[in-house]
């Protein structure tokens, strides 16, 4: 029964060969992309930390409807678990052109955190 099974399977091989070549190269590119993939993502969040920690990336954003005032950043810098608070400011804008729109967002740097690097 095994040999039959095995004479059968290289009979249909070599009656389709460009078929079953063309699903062995599809099946080769998807192992091998899935396996890259899978072993480029640990490298890739590992120079993510790397430029984070360079750069002095902030961790948490704090964001209010009222805003925040100097009492509550000496307030959060009270707290064990924070290093630094930071205030910094950030405002959307809407500029017009003759017939466009745009809307910019606009950042304040800060010499503490987020390091621009061009």
């Amino acid at each position: 029964m095994k040999n039959r099974i095995i004479t059968l399977s290289i009979r249909e091989i070599k009656l389709s060969f460009k078929r079953f070549l063309s699903i062995l190269v599809m099946s080769m590119l998807g192992v091998l992309t899935f396996v890259g993939l899978k072993n480029a993502s640990g490298d890739m969040l590992k120079s993510l930390d790397y430029y984070f920690d360079k750069n002095n990336v902030y961790d948490i954003k704090i964001v209010s409807n009222l805003g925040i005032v100097k009492e509550d950043i000496e307030a959060l810098n009270k707290l064990s678990n924070i290093k630094n608070a930071y205030g910094a400011y950030s405002k959307d804008v809407l500029i017009k052109n003759k017939e466009d729109e745009f809307v910019i967002k606009i950042i304040g740097i800060n010499k503490n955190i987020n390091k621009v690097m061009l």
